[in-house]
């Protein structure tokens, strides 16, 4: 787009042809799916990021001072994976 934004569209199209073979007429819908690739891309992003925290988990930490962390980051990362607004 103009303003730099990429727009994801799904197209399914049915090409009517004539007897030498050349294309006479098509007919077919274009959908815009960009809100559902922003979703699948934040699921992806969010489940890399929850596999790192996970991870973390294992590191030592004797005096447990980052696990009142990593605890906050979970629950605000999970707030924002199922947070009905949308992002962008």
């Amino acid at each position: 787009m103009r303003d730099g934004r990429i727009k994801y569209v799904q197209e399914q199209c049915e090409t009517q042809y004539n007897s030498e073979g050349k294309p006479l007429r098509s007919v077919g819908t274009v959908q815009d799916i960009t809100d559902r690739k922003q979703a699948e891309s934040n699921q992806d992003l969010s489940a890399k990021i929850l596999g790192i925290l996970n991870e973390s988990e294992a590191l030592p930490d004797a005096d447990q001072k980052y696990s009142h962390l990593r605890s906050s980051l979970k629950r605000a990362l999970m707030r924002w994976v199922f947070a009905p607004a949308k992002r962008g």
